[in-house]
């Protein structure tokens, strides 16, 4: 009878604490999602970057875009 009511006392606490943890689990989704997008926007500004210089360095080549076989070809 002991175990019973304990169970029950049990099962009573942890479904009033479901709650709790249902709201911790959306803050946690929430963060992982602001985090996501925060990654997202730092990589767009990474690329962008990336973008600026390579259009510098075709400008100052003359708009020549140069590729692994024309340095192959300067080697032989």
């Amino acid at each position: 009878m002991l175990e019973v009511i304990i169970g029950l006392t049990v099962a009573f606490i942890l479904w009033n604490l479901r709650g709790a943890f249902y709201n911790q689990s959306e803050v946690w989704k929430e963060k992982v999602d602001l985090t996501t997008k925060d990654s997202r926007v730092d990589l767009q500004e990474d690329y962008k970057a990336l973008h600026d210089r390579v259009l510098e360095t075709r400008k100052a080549n003359g708009d020549k875009w140069f590729t692994m076989k024309d340095i192959e070809e300067s080697m032989k």
